[in-house]
């Protein structure tokens, strides 16, 4: 289900089964350090394609969380001192997406996402935030009749 819309069960193609998500993974995520004053969030997030969220990433390149331009709205609407409030202070946990998944983890995650980019982690290197999936990108490629090559 996505937003109350019952999809159709697709079969589960032995080629996505295999195809990894590594191919797909855009390196230009826009990313803040979680000590990243407000002010400046909000100038980043005032940039980025409607949809788009902000990845909060360590010192150690780790995913913390993500700023979505719902959450930042809230918290403006309260009229906090901006230089007082930081990226960690308002951002949310995620989920995401291993670098290892498989096209078929990816298409049913994509499926299920609010975001136009699902957040890629590489497990083997401690969770560090490796790009994004855009959800345009991981259905184009479920959709595709033949196996990639």
């Amino acid at each position: 289900k996505r937003k109350g819309v019952e999809l159709p069960r697709i079969a589960r193609p032995a080629w996505m089964q295999r195809a990894g998500v590594r191919s797909l993974v855009r390196h230009d995520a826009p990313q803040v350090q979680p000590q990243t004053r407000l002010s400046a969030v909000v100038a980043k997030m005032a940039l980025l394609p409607e949809g788009d969220d902000l990845f909060v990433v360590g010192d150690g390149g780790e995913l913390l969380g993500v700023i979505s331009i719902e959450t930042l709205r809230e918290v403006l609407a309260d009229l906090p001192d901006l230089e007082l409030v930081v990226a960690a202070d308002v951002m949310e946990r995620t989920g995401a997406v291993s670098v290892d998944a498989s096209l078929w983890e990816a298409t049913r995650r994509a499926l299920a996402a609010e975001s136009t980019r699902l957040p890629v982690v590489s497990p083997r290197e401690g969770n560090r935030f490796v790009g994004t999936l855009a959800i345009p990108d991981v259905l184009a490629a479920a959709r595709r009749s033949d196996p990639p090559t």
